[in-house]
């Protein structure tokens, strides 16, 4: 069975199902100007909110055995976890502030999205996103700039609120990657990302830069950060700058060959300097 023929069957089983209210194929665009191809699902459930999953991760699950009925009643069952808590409205500024947090995008591979509130922050964008709570993890949604007049907020109170909320997407978690993998290494690389380990790059911003800061202290040294992706960063020790070429040709070749477009942050190697507690291109 082809992809397509798969997906109108996953449709068409979906509108059979007494629970369901609607269902549809949506192409959505993503971080990077990322087109993913989705179903699009309402139950009695969920009420208002539409559900939204990704086909290519159903046809993975299909081709790697999943029956077809197993798939339409995981949809059903996604799509109900998926709906927000009865008492979170996301009209209500006062319900979403606690809820906000920062993340870091690549400036030229976002620059078609006009409608989202964003902050230039060298060759990237600080943009918003707000936790949906839900049954089970929860769900993200990017502010955009329509959604200022309903809360009746400026842009600047919005960067604020995410950059000061108290929520696992600034909670910042970091470890050596020898620890993390397991080996007896003393090569200083830091491995840094927020708790849900999720979008997790921007939490070198948070409270001043603060894991930058004591990264700096614990090497004595300014830092060299690598957008690894938009999700963590690798930091090491500055030294005298020799290894910056080598290190922007790699991340070229990672970003090129491994990471997946919607998780590029960025082809720029970044400058943690400790005497100024700033952040330059390298």
């Amino acid at each position: 069975m082809t992809k397509q023929e798969f997906t109108e069957e996953i449709v068409n089983r979906l509108k059979t199902e007494v629970d369901v209210i609607e269902a549809g194929v949506k192409t959505l665009t993503k971080n990077n100007n990322t087109k993913i191809d989705c179903i699009s699902l309402r139950t009695k459930a969920s009420g208002k909110y539409t559900a939204v999953v990704n086909i290519g991760d159903l046809y993975d699950d299909f081709t790697s055995g999943t029956d077809i009925s197993s798939i339409v009643e995981s949809l059903i069952r996604q799509c109900n976890e998926q709906m927000p808590k009865s008492n979170f409205d996301i009209n209500d500024y006062a319900n979403v502030r606690p809820n906000l947090f920062v993340a870091l995008v690549n400036a030229e591979l976002n620059e078609n999205e006009k409608d989202v509130l964003a902050d230039p922050f060298l060759d990237l964008l600080k943009i918003v996103k707000i936790i949906v709570p839900t049954d089970k993890n929860g769900g993200l949604v990017t502010v955009k700039k329509s959604m200022l007049d309903v809360w009746g907020v400026t842009a600047t109170e919005v960067f604020m609120d995410a950059i000061s909320a108290k929520n696992p997407y600034t909670v910042t978690a970091n470890d050596t990657i020898s620890n993390m993998i397991g080996v007896n290494d003393d090569a200083p690389f830091e491995f840094v990302t927020n708790k849900m380990k999720f979008f997790g790059a921007s939490v070198i911003l948070y409270d001043d830069k603060a894991i930058l800061k004591k990264l700096a202290k614990k090497y004595d040294d300014d830092l060299v950060i690598i957008p690894s992706s938009v999700h963590e960063v690798l930091v090491l020790p500055y030294y005298d700058g020799s290894d910056l070429d080598y290190l922007s040709g790699t991340i070229k070749h990672v970003n090129n060959s491994v990471v997946e477009k919607a998780d590029i942050l960025s082809y720029s190697a970044y400058k943690y300097d400790r005497s100024k507690n700033s952040i330059e291109i390298a």
